[in-house]
């Protein structure tokens, strides 16, 4: 699972909307959520932040931007790069293990981290890793999972797929 945060540089109206548009997306807007007002009460720096989260196929890179109304914005604060149009994106580079992006998802880590010892703590049993579980998920349904492929598949690559999934 891969949590793209975003925070923008400037303050975001509380009815309005902020998308992502990226090869996850099939470049269509998603909009982002904002976290909840009970959340940023407890942290105040996730105020004015967004996130969205998506199932991404390992190993490949995946471009990406915002939309905040009718602009399109590029994170400076996330990894960035010329897309072949000569266009400034974002993009995520999936590795062998779960990608959190952006300083706030640290916080937001750090946050399940402290409820799964605060559940153990309580309950005396372990709390299930449902990362693990999702990663697991996405391991046995790769039909699923290839069809968040990237546009730009190398040719060795595609010749191992199905026909049907390129």
């Amino acid at each position: 699972m891969v949590t793209v945060v975003f925070k923008p540089e400037v303050a975001i109206a509380e009815n309005d909307t902020v998308s992502i548009m990226g090869e996850f997306t099939n470049w269509m807007p998603e909009i982002m959520e904002r976290y909840d007002s009970q959340r940023v009460l407890l942290e105040p720096q996730l105020a004015n932040t967004f996130f969205y989260k998506t199932k991404l196929l390992r190993g490949f890179k995946y471009r990406y931007n915002f939309s905040v109304g009718d602009q399109f914005v590029v994170d400076s604060a996330c990894a960035v790069s010329e897309d072949r149009f000569g266009k400034m994106t974002n993009f995520v580079d999936v590795a062998d293990k779960s990608v959190e992006l952006n300083r706030a998802s640290i916080e937001e880590q750090k946050a399940e981290r402290d409820l799964e010892e605060a559940l153990k703590d309580l309950t005396g049993d372990d709390v299930i890793d449902v990362k693990s579980q999702e990663a697991a998920d996405l391991s046995m349904a790769p039909p699923i999972a290839l069809l968040n492929m990237p546009s730009y598949v190398n040719t060795e690559m595609s010749k191992m797929l199905p026909k049907d999934i390129l």
